[in-house]
């Protein structure tokens, strides 16, 4: 029976013992890892591409400002991961958490903070060098609500008239109103037409 000069390139058996085993090893194994979905790593930067990135032309280390700054007990603070500052990195599930001052070392600053833990809250506590931490601005203006109400409360006590405290309301929906259309004709809004320009 006549056989095809080719067909003997699909069979093995020609080969060495040796190369056979290679063949029978190493086949599986490629293609399982090329065809297969790669396994995720589980390093501690691990998935930070985007989130420990910097902006366009801000790369490098921080300035002077950034050492100058003064962190108190007490203090609440954002942590800001700066990627160019390897030393008293916190994980990056912590990067944009807000948190507070409870002790202050020569170079570190300890801040705790609550961390959701399946259905409840754990109150963790971190030392994070001053360079991955800003100053939270939203405490400055809770402070200064609180000194304004303070002195609306000492007046009122004094005129006996009940004070009216500044509190923080959200801004709701816009309200209601009717457009006439006497002198508002209205327009049809839509997309300009692109035009090339050569």
């Amino acid at each position: 029976m006549f056989k095809p000069p080719y067909t003997r390139e699909y069979s093995f058996s020609h080969y060495s013992p040796s190369l056979r085993y290679a063949i029978n090893f190493f086949c599986p194994l490629f293609f399982f890892i090329i065809f297969y979905p790669q396994m995720s790593s589980h390093g501690f930067r691990r998935k930070t591409r985007q989130i420990l990135r910097k902006d366009h032309r801000k790369h490098g280390m921080p300035g002077a400002s950034k050492y100058l700054q003064t962190f108190k007990m007490g203090d609440y603070v954002t942590i800001m991961i700066d990627s160019a500052i390897h030393k008293g990195m916190p994980h990056k599930y912590y990067h944009g958490r807000i948190g507070k001052v409870y002790t202050v070392n020569p170079r570190s600053i300890g801040v705790v903070l609550h961390k959701r833990v399946g259905g409840k809250y754990v109150v963790k506590t971190l030392f994070v060098r001053q360079e991955h931490l800003v100053k939270f601005k939203g405490a400055e203006l809770a402070k200064e609500r609180d000194r304004k109400n303070n002195e609306l409360i000492i007046q009122a006590q004094e005129s006996g008239v009940k004070p009216e405290l500044i509190r923080t309301i959200m801004e709701g929906p816009r309200k209601e109103f009717t457009l006439n259309l006497e002198n508002n004709t209205p327009v049809e809004v839509k997309v300009e037409p692109y035009l090339k320009r050569y």
